[in-house]
């Protein structure tokens, strides 16, 4: 029974006409598909940005920096407000806020499954 699984094997390996057919699909070149590449000018690429768009880009990167922590603090005041804390009036630091988070969730489980 050996000699028919490697005879099939064969038989399987000689239909794949090359060798890209075994890698995956990503992987595959497409030969009926395949353009040449044109080179695009822009001058975009050859010329580096000047100093008042280089300042613009970096105003723009801080403001959404910006919103984005804004954001998150304010996702920190969110979860502040509904974990019980063990605080004095005393605001939690983020990982404090965060382990402080983990154990209630823990409790909270442990109370619908006691048994585990």
């Amino acid at each position: 029974m050996g000699s028919y699984n490697s005879v099939k094997s064969e038989s399987i390996l000689d239909e794949l006409d090359s060798d890209d057919q075994l890698e995956p699909p990503s992987k595959k070149k497409k030969k009926s598909q395949t353009k040449p590449k044109q080179k695009k000018e822009k001058a975009s690429q050859d010329v580096p940005p000047t100093k008042e768009v280089q300042k613009k880009r970096r105003t723009a990167a801080n403001a959404r920096e910006r919103r984005r922590m804004h954001s998150l603090n304010l996702a920190f005041d969110n979860l502040r407000a509904v974990v019980p804390g063990l605080t004095n009036g005393a605001k939690l630091s983020k990982y404090e806020t965060l382990q402080m988070a983990q154990s209630y969730i823990q409790a909270l489980a442990d109370l619908l499954n006691p048994s585990e």
